[in-house]
């Protein structure tokens, strides 16, 4: 393996000029290669449309849209409706998140139970609603909703609640 690795790295020296610096580690390669993924809120007019852009057009999206409030009442006792706002993210994904001032508390199917935000609580719930579909789409609108959920999660790494995130969703 050395060998291969030695080699590949001769035949690579001759790629980049003497001012470039190659990644020495993997902190390097990390900090040259993280993008900080935002996530806006959907203009109110804009918002049907963008359900069909998350579900890529198909009928599915009226399926996926009811599985988030269904899992919102399944992780959220106390959760008796309301106005939901959705966000797009800079990577393509998206999710959808209760309009709300107060902390929601989550009961998750792992024993997690904690209060967090309208958003963070969102975005867990939007993650098991698409886990959800994952099982029950079939072709493309499947394989979109699996690529949605990787978009979604990969944002999870920059929302002030992250941990409680992810102890929602493990």
């Amino acid at each position: 393996f050395f060998h291969f690795v030695k080699a590949l790295g001769g035949l690579l020296k001759g790629r980049f000029n003497s001012k470039e610096k190659l990644a020495t580690s993997k902190e390097d390669m990390m900090e040259n290669l993280e993008i900080k993924i935002t996530a806006e809120m959907v203009e109110e007019e804009k918002r049907t449309s963008f359900l069909f852009e998350l579900c890529k057009g198909t009928l599915e999206v009226f399926h996926f849209e009811n599985l988030v409030y269904v899992w919102m009442q399944k992780l959220c006792p106390l959760y008796s409706g309301g106005y939901w706002n959705f966000y797009r993210l800079s990577n393509g994904g998206g999710y959808m998140a209760l309009c709300s001032q107060n902390a929601v508390t989550i009961e998750s199917t792992n024993g997690f139970s904690f209060d967090m935000s309208p958003d963070a609580a969102g975005i867990v719930v939007t993650l098991f609603a698409m886990s959800h579909a994952s099982d029950i789409f079939q072709g493309e609108a499947r394989d979109n909703i699996v690529e949605q959920y990787h978009n979604l999660l990969d944002y999870v790494e920059f929302h002030p609640e992250a941990a409680k995130i992810y102890g929602a969703i493990d």
